[in-house]
Order: structure tokens, then sequence, then C-alpha cells
């Protein structure tokens, strides 16, 4: 397995663009499914969206060598404007990477959590530094085992950013 972003992957096939952008586009209508959504958030349409490239919407795949070059899971990030409630009711702004989409076919092989670390070690942070948009019930036991990553106020917005978040962010202030 090997890890890399899709403009990555991209550049080193070209001749199998077609390919790569056809296994993507199957790969977030599966991710659609799974989730209960009407249609993808993930397509090679989207992500030349203007909307996506404002919000500079990345997609890290893991890609299986060993058979054809398949991408067997993908991960979209991007930033994102969030409006905040605290747990006090108080307001807060922020800019968060956010993590948008994010499947793999075959679970419970070490699949996810190679990619998701990857991803975290590629971007330079922590997975409590990210907001989760509208997390599927799998991504939060995913989180919960991996990262212990458990508690966060539920938000209007439907995006969740963790608690240790904040408590990061406290402690950098106190110093």
């Amino acid at each position: 397995m090997r890890y890399c972003t899709l403009d990555e992957l991209l550049a080193t096939l070209p001749s199998d663009r077609a390919r790569l952008e056809a296994q993507l586009d199957r790969l977030g209508e599966k991710s659609a499914e799974a989730q209960g959504l009407r249609q993808p958030i993930t397509s090679m349409a989207l992500l030349q969206s203007p909307k996506s490239l404002d919000e500079g919407h990345h997609v890290h795949v893991l890609v299986d060598d060993q058979h054809d070059g398949a991408i067997v899971g993908y991960l979209k990030t991007g930033t994102k404007h969030l409006y905040y409630v605290t747990a006090a009711g108080a307001y807060k702004e922020m800019d968060p990477v956010c993590v948008l989409d994010f499947y793999v076919v075959q679970q419970r092989q070490g699949h996810g959590a190679m990619l998701f670390r990857s991803m975290l070690e590629r971007l330079h942070v922590a997975a409590k530094d990210l907001a989760y948009d509208r997390p599927s019930p799998k991504l939060g036991p995913f989180l919960a085992k991996h990262f212990q990553l458990r508690s966060f106020v539920p938000q209007s917005n439907r995006f969740v950013i963790f608690d240790a978040f904040f408590e990061a962010q406290e402690s950098n202030n106190r110093q």
C-alpha cells in the first residue's frame, strides 16, 4: 500500500488519468451510499469546482500497487470558515482544516488508519486539531479507538470539533 495525494498520483500516471478519475468517482458514490447521502460529496467534477478550489480541497489516497494501482481508500480535506458555539454558549470563529469525506474499500484491515495517519503526517497536524464534517457512525468509533477522541459539543452546522482541540489551545494560552 502506498499513500499519496490524488494530484501526485495523477501526475505520476498521466496515461491512467481517466481510469483513476473513474475510480475516485465510483468510490465517492460508495461513500455517499455508506453515509446515506443522496449524492456523492467527492467526485472529480466537484474537486474542480470553484468552491473546492477556494477551500483548498485535497484528496489523499491509499493505492494498492499490487492490484494495478487501484485506489483502495481516500480522505478529502479542506479549510472551512466555521462558527463554533462553546458549552458555555460563547461563539468562536475559526478556519480549521477539516475532514470532509473518508472512505476505505475494505475495512478492518488497517487501511483507514494507515491513510489517516499518513494524511496527518503530511499536513503536520494531530487528529484533535481537525474539524470533521458530519462524521459517519463509523468515523466516531474509529477516532475514539485510534486517537482517543470522544468528547465534543454538538453544533448546528454538524461539524465536530473535539474538546481536545480547545484544551490544547487553552494550555498554550496559559504558557
